[in-house]
């Protein structure tokens, strides 16, 4: 496979669907090391250490890695990606990996690494809806306080911005009706992640609106074919 950032360099930044698929992935790769017994914390997450491969992505580059209860780091780590205690030599936690993921988050969707202009990285932000700028912020807060406690945390947030987004997608697919079961049997690309990541109740979820949005079309075609 190739890096991700290889991937960047290449096509540029990418859709919220593609770079949120990619997101859950590592979401579930940075869980498992801290689920680890001793824990293992990567602290240098960042799209080179990314591998994107057949059977999804890997990480890549332990050199930065520290296993077991948080200690002093060795201020290792890629300024823009490490968050600020690593970089000035302070105890670590896995929420240093949750700032590192929230940079990699901000790379896919921005074609580039955060600034260390705060100003600069929220103008780059601009464009994206709040619910995933409010995503980047409180993943790389200056303050670990303040940032997002752990990876399942960060995973409730992307399930509750795509909700947002897959909403605004289906409300815009609402004024063509005969477009909308089309975009109810897509549900997985409009919900911009894979299957696997779908739990039990989005699944439900999805086939109940499957069911609603038919149920609306055929009525509307139903009073169409009345009149005529």
């Amino acid at each position: 496979g190739i890096s991700l950032d290889e991937r960047l360099r290449k096509n540029g930044k990418m859709k919220l669907e593609a770079a949120a698929d990619i997101m859950l992935q590592l979401c579930d790769a940075v869980q498992t090391l801290h689920e680890h017994i001793p824990p293992v914390y990567h602290l240098d997450l960042k799209p080179s250490n990314m591998i994107l491969t057949e059977d999804g992505i890997k990480l890549i580059d332990f050199g930065s890695a520290l296993y077991g209860e948080p200690e002093l780091s060795a201020r290792t780590g890629t300024p823009g990606f490490s968050a600020p205690e690593q970089m000035n030599g302070e105890a670590v936690d896995e929420r240093s990996d949750i700032y590192g993921l929230g940079a990699v988050f901000y790379t896919m969707l921005c074609g580039k690494g955060p600034e260390k202009d705060l100003k600069e990285n929220k103008k780059q932000m601009r464009k994206l809806s709040k619910e995933i700028r409010g995503i980047i912020e409180h993943t790389m807060h200056e303050k670990r306080e303040e940032r997002l406690a752990n990876v399942p945390e960060l995973r409730r947030a992307l399930f509750l911005a795509m909700e947002q987004h897959a909403g605004g997608v289906i409300r815009k697919r609402m004024k063509i009706l005969p477009g909308i079961v089309l975009t109810a049997v897509s549900a997985g690309t409009v919900y911009g992640i894979n299957a696997e990541h779908i739990t039990e109740w989005k699944q439900l979820l999805a086939a109940g609106l499957m069911m609603l949005i038919c149920f609306i079309w055929f009525r509307a075609n139903g009073k169409t074919d009345r009149k005529r």
